[in-house]
């Protein structure tokens, strides 16, 4: 089963991937920002990356997408999980919180909102499950968001 992990830049997607990553050896990770570098714009090179990994992950796999900030604004993107290849958890927090996790020089809260928050909701609104990790120390936060994942591959099976 593959499951895709979204949510605001500096939310703690990285953290929680950590923390799988460490915890879990069975479960398998794929962090876009990584495997598309310098394209996680580009839908001609994270599209086919999704469907190849869609067209080889078998049943008994259990696979987490970690979708950067960049991938989650793509049209494309949003087109692809509307047609329902897997489920999406989502990380979210407060805006105000969420800015002065991964501050940005310049970056002003306004933008912030709409570009992490409003310009992505009808995305995170597909999700299964949402995790807020609002006023959570990074490590609790990283394990609410580990539990969620590990909830979602179970509620399926």
């Amino acid at each position: 089963m593959i499951i895709y992990l979204l949510g605001h830049s500096g939310v703690g997607k990285s953290n929680a991937i950590s923390e799988l990553r460490s915890s879990r050896l069975d479960i398998a990770v794929i962090d876009l920002d990584v495997d598309c570098a310098n394209h996680e714009f580009d839908w001609d090179v994270v599209g086919p990356l999704l469907s190849q990994l869609h067209a080889t992950t078998d049943d008994a796999t259990d696979l987490v997408v970690d979708v950067g900030a960049a991938t989650q604004t793509i049209p494309e993107f949003l087109e692809f999980i509307q047609e329902g290849p897997a489920p999406l958890v989502v990380i979210t927090a407060p805006a105000d919180e969420v800015i002065l996790r991964q501050p940005v020089p310049g970056r002003h809260l306004d933008e912030f909102i709409d570009t992490e928050y409003t310009k992505r909701q009808d995305l995170f609104d597909l999700a299964v499950l949402t995790v807020d990790v609002a006023g959570l120390t990074r490590q609790v936060s990283a394990r609410r968001v580990v539990d969620a994942l590990l909830q979602t591959f179970a509620h399926d099976q």
